[in-house]
C-alpha cells in the first residue's frame, strides 16, 4: 500500500472522504482547564492516596507524630527482622528513624561505602510528593538521596509528610522543576514491583522491591518537599 492510499484508508475511518492537506486548529493545547483546576482537600488527598495505594498491594500507616512513628517502626522491624537497613543522608529522617533501630544496623547513602546497599534488607526514604490520583510516590534523587537505597532491598518504607500530598501528578512535576537544585533521576513507584514480561505471568518483586510501606507523620514538616 502507497502512502496516498494509506492515508486515505485513515480519512475514510474518520469519516473523511480525503485527507487533510494541513493539520486542524487544535482547540485544546496541554491539560484542560477543569483538569488543571481538579483540587482535593489535604484530608481527601490523603485518604485517597490511601486507597489506591493499599489497592496496588502497598502497606499504609498512618501516625500523628515522631513518637508514634518510632513505635510504628519498632513494630514493622520486629515483623520483619532485618539484619541492616538502608537510608538517606537526610537529616531529618535519620532524627525520626534512628531511636526506632540500633545505629549499628543502619547504612547511610553517601556515608557507607555503596556496595553496602546491596545486601540491605529495608531502605528507608522520604519523598518529594505522594500523589492522590494515582498512589504514587515521587522520588527526586541525588545527593545523597541514591536510588539503590530503594531499588534494591526487598522491602522499601517511605516515610512522608501530610503537607506532601498532591491531587495530580502534575503539581507533583511542577515542584520538581522548581527546584533549585537539580536532580540526577525522578522516580515514580506506584506499589510493588511489577512484572509479567515472561507469558503475562505476574510477579512480585523483580525489578525492584516486592513490599512497598508507607508511613504518613501529621506533625512532621520536611525542610524541602523536592
Amino acid at each position: 500500500m502507497n502512502k496516498e492510499a494509506f492515508l486515505t484508508r485513515i480519512a475514510s475511518q474518520l469519516g473523511r472522504s480525503s485527507p487533510l492537506n494541513e493539520a486542524p486548529t487544535r482547540q485544546v493545547v496541554g491539560v484542560p482547564d477543569f483538569w488543571r483546576e481538579y483540587a482535593l482537600s489535604k484530608e481527601a488527598r490523603i485518604t485517597h492516596f490511601e486507597e489506591r495505594f493499599v489497592q496496588l498491594g502497598g502497606a499504609f500507616h498512618r501516625v500523628k507524630d515522631a513518637a508514634e512513628l518510632q513505635e510504628a517502626l519498632r513494630g514493622i522491624f520486629a515483623d520483619l527482622q532485618p539484619e541492616r537497613i538502608g537510608m538517606w543522608n537526610d537529616a531529618q529522617l535519620r532524627q525520626l528513624v534512628l531511636p526506632a533501630v540500633s545505629s549499628e544496623q543502619v547504612v547511610t547513602w553517601g556515608v557507607d561505602e555503596r556496595e553496602a546497599f546491596t545486601s540491605i534488607d529495608i531502605g528507608i526514604t522520604g519523598c518529594t510528593a505522594a500523589v492522590a490520583d494515582t498512589g504514587t510516590l515521587v522520588l527526586a534523587c541525588g545527593a545523597g538521596r541514591g536510588r539503590s537505597v530503594h531499588l534494591l532491598p526487598p522491602v522499601h518504607l517511605a516515610i512522608v509528610g501530610a503537607s506532601q500530598f498532591v491531587t495530580r501528578l502534575g503539581e507533583a512535576l511542577a515542584r520538581i522543576a522548581d527546584a533549585v537544585d537539580q536532580h540526577a533521576y525522578v522516580h515514580l513507584v506506584t506499589g510493588p514491583s511489577r512484572s509479567s514480561d515472561i507469558e503475562n505471568d505476574q510477579t512480585i518483586g523483580i525489578h525492584g522491591p516486592a513490599a512497598v510501606i508507607v508511613i504518613v507523620v501529621d506533625d512532621w514538616e520536611p525542610l524541602s518537599l523536592s
